[in-house]
């Protein structure tokens, strides 16, 4: 089994959902375990459990993880948010409500923030904060 830091599965599992939920959004169909492997870039048997497990429940709930911060994205609409705030938004819940019910709240809201604020414009670490402070479980 690769072993990843936590970082580094963090943002290799962020590469993940935004790839599957761009190939989701133009209706293509997606081979999981090569985009596993090329992502990454080792054989599917040495991708860890973590990041199989982020891409099986995204492609098995992104349109429930969709439902579910719907209607806390006020004044938006998921369509209109970028392809990345989807990916960081849809990667927080599918950790915590799928993959690890057990992590602290506080835990996958911090990654979040941080990707948030390494990826996208200053300021939108707050709206993702926010929405996922309001939809995810303690």
């Amino acid at each position: 089994m690769l072993k990843l830091s936590r970082n580094k599965a963090q943002t290799k599992a962020l590469e993940i959902v935004y790839a599957l939920l761009t190939y989701k959004s133009i209706d293509v169909a997606i081979d999981v375990e090569h985009l596993l492997s090329g992502i990454v870039e080792a054989p599917l048997s040495e991708v860890p459990i973590f990041l199989k497990a982020v891409a099986l429940y995204t492609v098995k709930h992104a349109h429930d993880v969709e439902v579910l911060l719907t209607p806390h994205l006020t004044d938006w609409t998921w369509e209109r948010l970028n392809r990345l705030t989807q990916s960081i938004l849809t990667l927080a819940v599918v950790h915590k409500l799928y993959v690890d019910t057990n992590v602290p709240k506080a835990v996958v809201i911090n990654i979040a923030i941080k990707q948030a604020k390494l990826y996208l414009d200053d300021g939108d670490h707050k709206f993702i904060n926010a929405i996922l402070d309001e939809v995810l479980p303690s």
